[in-house]
């Protein structure tokens, strides 16, 4: 199942009476994909805490964790892992970039929704012209 951090209850229980693990069985045949750094569906009843507990449901799983970054700087990757470790329940997951070159990342704070809205197309305009 891919972006497991997305299930909701229905897809939660779904999986659990497809792989037989309310029956206690070893769900050997079950490979999940997902960060939990990426749910942004909790406004349809995602719920990353599924993730979060996957190991409890599925103990005999094997966890691959993949920790290189092929689209980022390091810099952003740093900045980033700052935000996601002030949000509660979070899980470390060290992440690392072979692109090293230095870029700057600006911090705009907006009164509201629409001002951030606007500032972003601004930024986009002036960038792509």
């Amino acid at each position: 199942m891919d972006e497991y951090q997305d299930v909701n209850l229905a897809q939660y229980r779904l999986l659990r009476l497809l792989t037989g693990a309310d029956a206690d069985v070893d769900a050997a045949n079950l490979c999940v994909i997902g960060d939990p750094d990426q749910a942004i569906y909790s406004f349809r009843g995602a719920d990353r805490s599924y993730f979060l507990r996957f190991a409890a449901d599925f103990p005999h799983a094997h966890t691959l964790r993949l920790e290189q970054n092929y689209r980022s700087t390091q810099l952003i990757l740093n900045a980033s892992t700052q935000v996601i470790a002030q949000a509660s329940k979070r899980t470390a997951s060290p992440i690392w970039s072979d692109f090293l070159e230095q870029t700057k990342v600006d911090i705009h704070t907006a009164p509201t929704d629409k001002a951030e809205a606007e500032y972003v197309v601004h930024q986009i305009e002036q960038m792509v012209g």
